[in-house]
């Protein structure tokens, strides 16, 4: 099978060391923008009554307080509750060309292929990738006061070539938390089998320093970090951070919120005929776990 030159490889080779190689160059990107693991018992119910429009004016606009509230809330041991709403592109064409453009024209903070030109509107159309499934999912719990719930859009894109991705993100601000990117892998690589912390060895993207980068892009892109924070350690400030491999193809950015975390998990799926990239995994754990399409992968 003859490879193809597809902006899908690219993101794939991006997902396993772009994170990284973006983080290195935080000094070129952070300015340009606009803008330890603890999960309690979830119970995943579907409340059919349930009142979009309400929650949509409930839920808190800023995404560290949002988060916070989040992690707080899984600390303490809060019930979380997840319902979903198939969308119909016969019905939503406009609000999904307008999700296209949004993200063509002015692509948020988290657009990691923002730094190679290469961003989710690419993607689709240069891969001739269509929408199979579109679901908005909503979680929350019971004290909607507290505005500790998110309206999520999740994407199923496909093509005549094997390939998949799956986008999990914020409905309103677009804030990314998940993406999966697996292929038709028939014929691909070299047939020898590698791991995600053996790829990024090779390239010495394991050591500390570049790890640490790595945590404090997605720190800032996650509203942890400041400018000043990237400043100080643009400048040879120290940084406490916090990371680690739980296994081969596990690597985990824990990142604060106050006094509890939330995990950002990079991961690259078993391999059954080995490639050089395989498809991989990337999203906050303890949201990922909640959404179905995502919940096998974390």
């Amino acid at each position: 099978m003859k490879r193809r030159n597809g902006k899908l490889y690219a993101v794939c080779a991006v997902g396993l060391v772009g994170l990284i190689v973006f983080a290195l160059c935080l000094p070129q990107m952070v300015f340009g923008f606009q803008d330890r693991r603890r999960c309690s018992e979830t119970n995943l119910e579907k409340r059919e009554d349930l009142d979009i429009a309400m929650l949509s004016a409930q839920a808190e606009p800023f995404l560290y307080d949002r988060m916070t509230a989040f992690a707080y809330g899984l600390a303490e041991g809060k019930s979380y509750y997840v319902s979903s709403h198939e969308m119909d592109m016969t019905t939503d064409g406009d609000l999904y060309q307008k999700f296209l453009d949004d993200l063509a024209d002015e692509p948020p903070a988290w657009v990691m292929y923002q730094a190679t030109s290469v961003n989710i509107a690419q993607i689709v159309l240069e891969n001739n990738m269509n929408v199979r499934i579109w679901k908005q999912y909503v979680i929350y719990s019971d004290d909607y006061a507290q505005g500790v719930n998110f309206i999520l859009w999740y994407f199923e894109y496909v093509n005549d070539y094997g390939e998949r991705m799956d986008v999990l993100l914020d409905a309103q601000d677009y804030t990314l938390y998940g993406l999966m990117v697996e292929y038709d892998m028939a014929g691909w690589g070299s047939g020898e089998k590698t791991t995600l912390y053996r790829s990024m060895e090779e390239m010495g993207m394991t050591e500390g320093e570049n790890l640490d980068a790595l945590w404090i892009f997605l720190g800032y892109i996650y509203g942890i970090v400041s400018d000043k924070t990237v400043e100080s350690y643009q400048n040879g400030g120290k940084i406490l951070t916090d990371w680690n491999f739980s296994d081969e193809n596990t690597l985990n950015i824990y990142l604060p919120y106050e006094e509890h975390t939330l995990n950002v998990c990079l991961k690259m799926p078993p391999l059954t005929n080995g490639t050089a990239y395989p498809g991989f995994v990337f999203g906050f754990e303890e949201i990922c776990r909640l959404i179905p399409p995502f919940s096998q992968s974390f």
